[in-house]
């Protein structure tokens, strides 16, 4: 995880447990969640702002990228 402002390297994430090969990851439009894809596994995991798991969602296949409308 890098810090948005620098690019500095904040802490790593294992994320093994839910998927394989994280791509897209946002943090919510209101900035109170992080969303990463998980491209091999078809995974999207919910994190809070501590980089904990809140949840997981099967995706279809290898889901690269993704968005938020304005209201997250």
């Amino acid at each position: 995880m890098r810090a948005p402002a620098s690019g500095a390297h904040i802490r790593d994430i294992n994320l093994k447990p839910y998927g394989l090969r994280p791509r897209g990851i946002k943090v919510s439009p209101q900035h109170t969640f992080y969303s990463v894809t998980m491209e091999t596994s078809g995974t999207l995991v919910k994190l809070d702002l501590n980089f904990n798991v809140i949840k997981t969602v099967s995706t279809a296949a290898k889901p690269y990228g993704e968005s938020f409308d304005r209201s997250g």
